[in-house]
């Protein structure tokens, strides 16, 4: 029974959540997902993706990225108004997206 309870919440805290943001980002105007958005055709090499360390070294790799313009005063005033939760996502999806992993 208390499962169901906890359900019940979880399920009315994501109906709460803004229909165009994920979890800690700001609400955006609605936009089709499409990975024609991508601008390129994903590598179809696996070991491509693999010589990256899959998710968890592209995850790295953005990180490291998004940190270093966060702490170069040559450029982080560019950046300054940037919804930092979005952009790691999308970061990471596209660059998944390129490499063909999920």
């Amino acid at each position: 029974m208390a499962s169901l309870a906890i359900l019940a919440i979880g399920s009315a805290a994501l109906a709460m959540q803004p229909p165009h943001a994920h979890p800690g980002e700001l609400e955006v105007d609605p936009y089709e997902v499409s990975n024609a958005h991508a601008g390129a055709a994903p590598i179809s090499d696996p070991a491509v993706l693999a010589a990256f360390n899959g998710e968890a070294g592209i995850a790295r790799i953005v990180d490291g990225l998004i940190a270093g313009i966060q702490q170069d005063e040559r450029i982080e005033g560019i950046f300054r108004a940037t919804d930092w939760p979005r952009l790691r996502r999308t970061l990471n999806e596209q660059i998944c997206y390129i490499l063909c992993g999920p």
